[in-house]
């Protein structure tokens, strides 16, 4: 009989009801490995900003109830996902907690410090050494429980082609434009103040910088933090929305940049509101939609020469997954220079991987390596031999489970069942019955919509519009 194991994870779908690609890699090779995975998406659980605090028509009791009676091996958290001092549950059995992003987009679930949530893990995993040495600076605790585990991939290339595959893409690039639209409502509410224009673009020049953003600093009386204040905002995510905004206008002068060379972004919709700016982008784009595995992922990879990794501006250092993706496939990938990027880290200071410090320099070496393919092949072949052994999903899975002391089931034959823990089975009856009326009521409401003669429902949608 296969053993049981939660999984906090997060999403950002709609709904809440899909994993991101990269972390429902790890539920699948856990499943794989023989165990039952209980899946908690911990967006369902939270109360404001996507990421703080907790739901509070959750009842904590009879979740922790839950928990206590899986009797799970161990809990492997994503970005902190549901750690919080109200689930003492959590003390039954080992906690890995496994940190993929930066320390703005954890999950803060008793909304205190930016370094704070790090005290009911029994070993964290990060993969970036810089946010590492962030935290062991902000958090004494986490010291002997902090470890550095490299980014995950799909290691498909196991047999090199020879010749390689014929080719759909010149260059691709999997990537989204990110949301900014709580900046751009801050913006219009401040269009009238000479004074709060000024502090949000001395903001954006801070972070574009490198530096920390002063929120008691006044201008004509205000500051940001009045600002935020007023807005219900929390720093956290106001610095958030700033690294986003860069990261965008990093992005779209990439895609111009290389647009002539046969760019295809595959990103989200947010790309066509640039369009207006750099036509080329019409051309390039292709709809993320198509994206609904790592396989696909791993497929638009092999069917490019190129793949080109720029990061968020929040990224730092850090390797995003799809670095490790690339250095797997079948394209080259050219990724941003930094002089203290985890590549060097990882695979040496004289590791093969291509980097650019400019656009200009992207540029051309895209077009270099384009029209030198002898060369192009030769590194990709390289760069799968860096990746080939210790860098799988699998692989990272069995890490896990050696540092909380597990072995993994010894009869890995046997597949183990996945379980989405839906919150609503949590959720106080009260307020069931509330969802329930309100969404009665709402299909009540449509349906008598639906009895109005035509005519008559056109004539009050153009009247209420």
């Amino acid at each position: 009989m296969n053993e049981n194991i939660a999984i906090f994870a997060y999403s950002w779908s709609n709904n809440y009801i899909k994993l991101d690609n990269y972390i429902n890699q790890f539920v699948l090779n856990f499943q794989k490995i023989g165990y039952n995975i209980d899946v908690y998406i911990a967006n369902q659980y939270v109360e404001c900003d996507g990421i703080f605090g907790l739901n509070k028509n959750i009842n904590i009791k009879k979740l922790n109830e839950n928990i206590k009676s899986k009797k799970y091996k161990f809990v492997l958290s994503i970005n902190n996902a549901l750690l919080t001092c109200k689930l003492d549950s959590l003390r039954g059995q080992p906690v890995v907690d496994l940190i993929v992003d930066d320390f703005n987009h954890l999950f803060n679930h008793d909304s205190t410090g930016l370094y704070d949530q790090f005290i009911y893990a029994d070993k964290i995993l990060f993969s970036s050494h810089l946010h590492i040495k962030q935290l062991k600076l902000n958090n004494l605790g986490v010291v002997g429980r902090i470890y550095f585990a490299p980014t995950a991939t799909s290691v498909t290339n196991k047999t090199l082609v020879h010749p390689p595959l014929p080719k759909k893409y010149n260059i691709s690039w999997i990537a989204s434009l990110l949301d900014t639209s709580g900046f751009i409502l801050l913006c219009r509410k401040s269009i009238d103040s000479s004074h709060r224009i000024e502090l949000l673009r001395n903001a954006i020049d801070i972070t574009r910088r490198g530096g920390e953003i002063s929120y008691d600093e006044r201008i004509g009386g205000e500051n940001l933090h009045s600002i935020l204040l007023e807005n219900g905002w929390s720093r956290a995510f106001f610095k958030m929305q700033i690294q986003n905004l860069i990261s965008n206008e990093t992005r779209v002068l990439v895609a111009d940049k290389l647009s002539s060379l046969g760019l295809a972004i595959f990103g989200n919709y947010e790309w066509l509101n640039a369009v207006a700016y750099h036509s080329s982008i019409l051309e390039d784009f292709r709809d993320g939609k198509v994206i609904s595995s790592h396989d696909d992922i791993m497929e638009i990879y092999n069917s490019s020469k190129i793949c080109i990794n720029a990061p968020q501006v929040q990224s730092g250092s850090a390797l995003p997954f799809r670095v490790m993706d690339i250095m797997a496939s079948d394209a080259l990938l050219i990724t941003q220079y930094h002089p203290e990027s985890d590549i060097f880290s990882i695979f040496g200071k004289e590791c093969p991987v291509v980097m650019y410090k400019n656009l200009d320099e992207l540029s051309e070496l895209c077009e270099y390596y384009l029209s030198h393919e002898d060369e192009r092949i030769r590194l990709v072949r390289l760069c799968n031999e860096m990746v080939r052994n210790g860098f799988d999903f699998r692989d990272r899975c069995l890490d896990i489970l050696k540092l909380v002391g597990i072995s993994a089931p010894s009869n890995q034959s046997m597949t183990g069942n996945i379980e989405y823990i839906d919150h609503f089975k949590f959720v106080f009856f009260s307020k069931k019955i509330k969802v329930f009326v309100k969404l009665l009521f709402i299909k009540l409401i449509k349906k008598m919509f639906f009895l109005i003669p035509l005519r008559l429902r056109r004539s009050l949608i153009i009247n209420l519009t």
